[in-house]
């Protein structure tokens, strides 16, 4: 008898995981799946809420041409030739800013309103407002 018992008692064991697989003890018993972060229902499987879609990120392209942060801008041509000819006389030496030029300290958007080969283009700049010159190489099509 003690060992019919414990034969019945190693099959039941067996059987457990059986019965948790399937999602509860069969028709009419309680739903138990949710303690064990199963799905609800009889038939074991349940539509899964869909995760929101991702938005995508918009990318702004560069504008170009540009002048980017460094590039000099000249109010007049004179004043960008005579920067341009003391950059190459100062050999190596810093050269001050000529009256009538700045250094671009950030990227901003520009149109070219001619060319003087290909050290200088005179820009028109479209915030603030300003025409100026400047020694940046800007070719035709992005790089």
């Amino acid at each position: 008898m003690r060992r019919a018992a414990g034969i019945t008692i190693l099959c039941l064991m067996g059987v457990a995981p059986a019965f948790a697989q399937y999602g509860g003890l069969g028709p009419g018993q309680p739903d138990v799946t949710h303690l064990r972060g199963g799905s609800t229902g009889s038939s074991g499987t349940a539509p899964r809420p869909s995760a929101p879609a991702p938005v995508p990120q918009r990318v702004q392209p560069d504008p170009w041409p540009r002048l980017d942060p460094g590039a000099m801008l000249c109010d007049s041509k004179d004043a960008l030739m005579q920067y341009q000819e003391a950059v190459a006389t100062a050999a190596g030496a810093p050269v001050p800013l000529q009256p009538g030029c700045t250094r671009v300290t950030q990227r901003m958007a520009v149109s070219v309103v001619q060319r003087d080969g290909p050290s200088r283009v005179q820009v028109k700049v479209t915030s603030p407002p300003r025409v100026g010159w400047t020694d940046a190489w800007l070719p035709a099509s992005p790089p």
